[in-house]
């Protein structure tokens, strides 16, 4: 049987503010452990999380992708503003009518991936 290796204790000085070391204190006992315990599994516990930082890259990914979404639906408004006021010709009845489904199935595409999105990017936000 191999023998456990035995860990090597350092002694360091920590130095909170009166109000953290109160949260810490309540914590602690919360858990019924000791301060250097409850950080110890704290540290440990986040350390341990190796997704972590995916998940963070992920929801600033999401973040980025809500934001250009966001832009584009500004473009989509513009281009509306301007069909309204007739400033746009089209060759066609039938390409305007082409114009019009399409933009329709973008706003709905749209509005699906912000639906998405945006529940996501709150559990992703929790999770940090």
């Amino acid at each position: 049987m191999a023998k456990k290796q035995e860990q090597r204790s350092i002694r360091f000085e920590l130095i909170l503010e009166e109000e953290t070391y109160k949260k810490l204190a309540q914590q602690a006992k919360k858990s019924n452990k000791t301060k250097a315990k409850f950080l110890r599994d704290l540290i440990e516990k986040r350390y341990g999380n190796k997704k972590l930082g995916e998940i963070e890259r992920i929801y600033l990914l999401n973040t980025q992708i809500v934001l250009d979404i966001s832009r584009v639906t500004g473009n989509i408004n513009q281009i509306a503003y301007q069909l309204n006021k007739n400033e746009v010709k089209f060759d066609s009845i039938n390409s305007e009518w082409e114009f019009y489904e399409l933009a329709e199935e973008l706003i709905k595409k749209v509005k699906e991936a912000m639906a998405e999105l945006k529940p996501i990017n709150k559990q992703l936000k929790a999770l940090l």
